[in-house]
């Protein structure tokens, strides 16, 4: 149960509220995926304290493919930033028991997180010298706001949680051989195996393929 607001309280958070702000903001930043060519390893303590012995080097058969495929994000800027109350306590406490509360102090009561792109874009590069663009740059932004401790805000009509995105028109452009090379080099980001994708590729005309415009 909380106590009742004070007049204290209320002065001081009217005349000021402290708030933690975080930027972040990357120039020109860009993110390949590649696929795996090498067998994941994972330590152990067993590989990490055993007695180093003498291995014979295994040299991997010679791939019929030299260049396995990327895809690529590019933004030209991002800029996020992060901000809520310091004192969420006090404030929480102060400002939900009000009936009408004032208007900078209810906004405070949220976290706030904003992220603007500029020129954000993505590419699949197919050959060294050889690469495509699927999406063309666009601008967008996205705004997050969570009400800070939600269980004490009992008005039915109040927001807690409030999302918005915005963008100028967005165009992808892809062959059904691109798409799939972006599919399959994305579906094993997480499976961290890529020997059957390096196969089909070396194996198949979808690199071939997917250089025709």
């Amino acid at each position: 149960e909380l106590l009742p607001p004070s007049a204290d309280d209320f002065d001081a958070l009217n005349e000021n509220i402290s708030m933690s702000v975080i930027q972040f903001t990357a120039v020109a930043p860009v993110i390949e995926f590649h696929l795996f060519d090498h067998p994941y390893f994972q330590s152990t303590k067993e590989h990490l304290f055993r007695k180093r012995k003498k291995l014979s080097t295994v040299v991997p058969p010679p791939q019929s493919v030299s260049f396995m495929p990327k895809f690529a994000l590019e933004i030209q800027c991002i800029d996020a930033k992060i901000s809520r109350p310091i004192y969420t306590k006090r404030l929480i406490q102060t400002v939900c028991q009000l009936p009408d509360p004032p208007k900078h102090m209810f906004d405070a009561c949220y976290a706030n997180l904003s992220v603007k792109l500029i020129g954000f874009c993505s590419r699949l590069v197919l050959a060294s010298g050889k690469q495509t663009t699927i999406i063309l740059p666009f601008n967008a932004t996205f705004n997050n706001k969570l009400i800070i401790d939600p269980e004490y805000w009992t008005n039915p009509e109040t927001v807690h949680d409030e999302m918005e995105v915005q963008s100028d028109s967005i165009t992808i452009t892809a062959t059904k051989p691109k798409a799939v090379l972006i599919g399959l080099i994305l579906s094993k980001l997480a499976k961290m195996k890529s020997e059957d994708v390096i196969q089909y590729i070396s194996n198949s005309s979808i690199l071939i393929d997917a250089m025709k415009d």
